[in-house]
């Protein structure tokens, strides 16, 4: 919970292994990839959403020829909690 840089590592080695073996055009992660569960008051913290922020930059850069759905949680003035599904692709 919390280690965004972990997971954010961690979501980038399987799509270096999934374009390496060129066995998808679309990866799927689930809604709350990018920080774990349960997030709790960590959403709260400008540190986990910059944290998240920056993963997602990442991870956009990185996508190469396949298409990333990966979840994560933001807030909005709406909403104060909302799981947001980022499509990453650079095609």
């Amino acid at each position: 919970m919390g280690d965004v840089a972990g997971n954010t590592a961690r979501i980038a080695e399987l799509l270096g292994e999934v374009r390496r073996a060129r066995s998808a055009d679309l990866v799927m992660f689930p809604e709350l990839a990018m920080c774990g569960y349960p997030p709790e008051d960590l959403l709260f913290h400008k540190g986990l959403r910059r944290q998240v922020s920056e993963g997602l930059a990442q991870l956009a850069a990185g996508t190469g020829d396949i298409a990333v759905l990966v979840g994560y949680l933001a807030l909005t003035s709406v909403v104060s909690r909302l799981v947001v599904l980022g499509v990453l692709s650079a095609l």
